[in-house]
């Protein structure tokens, strides 16, 4: 299995541990925090549930990078790339908000 050896293990973290109080811009930090740490298929969809829940369709304020639209177009369905794809985004501190076509168009 080909693995990102270069990389930290990826800490234990919990859902429960962001709480809606929390600033979006704490929150935003703390997912990029988490997205650079080796991490595996569960480990990603979860961080992209974290990351969808807390921050919605829309960039974080305060970001330092341009947000990113990206729009994935494939004959077939691609809809598992799409949690890595925006992983792969955080983990370079950059928003990218993904917009995939209907299957079957």
């Amino acid at each position: 299995m080909t693995d990102l050896y270069w990389l930290p293990e990826a800490r234990e973290w919990k859902s429960n541990s962001f709480n809606d109080s929390s600033p979006s811009d704490s929150i935003w930090k703390e997912l990029v925090g988490l997205a650079h740490g080796r991490l595996d298929l569960v480990q990603t969809i979860r961080l992209d549930k974290l990351l969808r829940r807390h921050c919605g369709e829309n960039p974080p304020p305060g970001l330092s990078t341009k947000p990113v639209r990206l729009a994935v177009l494939a004959s077939s369905t691609v809809a598992h790339l799409l949690p890595a794809i925006r992983v792969g985004g955080l983990r370079r501190d950059i928003w990218c908000q993904i917009y995939e076509a209907e299957y079957g168009q």
